[in-house]
């Protein structure tokens, strides 16, 4: 009965896998090719035959033996680390990062799948994530929606943090945009990787536009909603001193 079961899970998560790393083709609505995720030309690299040769390969070791909660959770982060493995190789890295924002609501398992993972938690103004979540053909479709989504987030990530004591670097989006390079060199060094600020914002671009975008997209019945959903969450994180912004 609990082999059954075990099976019957195994095969489950392998449909999500399968179907989540597939791209129907046709796809629109998106800012940047790279948003068409996994599969972008910016995003990840290992294919979709990686995905079912490595998935299948991990879910057959989960059915063959009865494992503790340790072993089970070490044999899933070699899957994962196989799979990046293949990513590294074909973009010529040394090492990887995962940006998911939605990562924040999954700090407790993500603890447990890289006990020794350090965390940089990118903080930004809510009203610019929730402008630029609703261009997006997979994101929320109000305002109200956006601001809850990223007050959510925020507010969990925090918890988490606090509870697990996990090593975090807490980078505010602005900061990194107006200054990059000395930001980035904070970074580097909190991550132990060698490596030229300068030399590496060659190749990676940084839009500066990106900040203050909701002054001009926000209506006043949105500046409204924002307040009343996370106005203080604003002020909490130093963005505003009080309310006068919804004017």
């Amino acid at each position: 009965m609990l082999r059954s079961r075990v099976e019957k899970e195994c095969e489950r998560f392998r449909g999500k896998a399968i179907v989540y790393n597939k791209i129907s083709p046709g796809k629109t609505n998106i800012k940047q090719n790279y948003e068409v995720f996994p599969f972008g030309e910016q995003c990840i690299r290992y294919s979709i035959d990686d995905v079912v040769r490595e998935t299948d390969r991990w879910l057959e070791t989960l059915k063959k033996r009865p494992a503790n909660d340790s072993a089970i959770w070490n044999s899933a982060r070699d899957y994962v680390d196989r799979l990046f493995a293949i990513h590294c190789a074909q973009m010529d890295k040394p090492q990887w990062i995962n940006k998911t924002p939605g990562f924040l609501n999954h700090l407790d398992g993500l603890s447990k799948l890289y006990p020794d993972a350090q965390h940089i938690h990118i903080i930004r103004d809510g009203r610019d994530v929730a402008v630029s979540n609703l261009s997006l053909h997979w994101g929320p479709g109000t305002v109200r929606e956006a601001v809850r989504r990223w007050r959510d987030l925020i507010y969990v990530g925090q918890k988490t943090i606090r509870s697990k004591q996990l090593p975090v670097f807490d980078l505010r989006y602005e900061d990194l945009i107006e200054s990059p390079a000395p930001v980035l060199r904070r970074i580097l060094d909190f991550l132990a990787i060698q490596g030229d600020p300068e030399s590496l914002l060659s190749v990676m671009p940084v839009f500066k536009a990106s900040s203050g975008k909701w002054r001009k997209t926000f209506t006043a019945e949105d500046r409204g909603v924002f307040a009343k959903e996370a106005g203080d969450m604003l002020i909490q994180l130093g963005y505003e001193k009080n309310y006068d912004w919804v004017k």
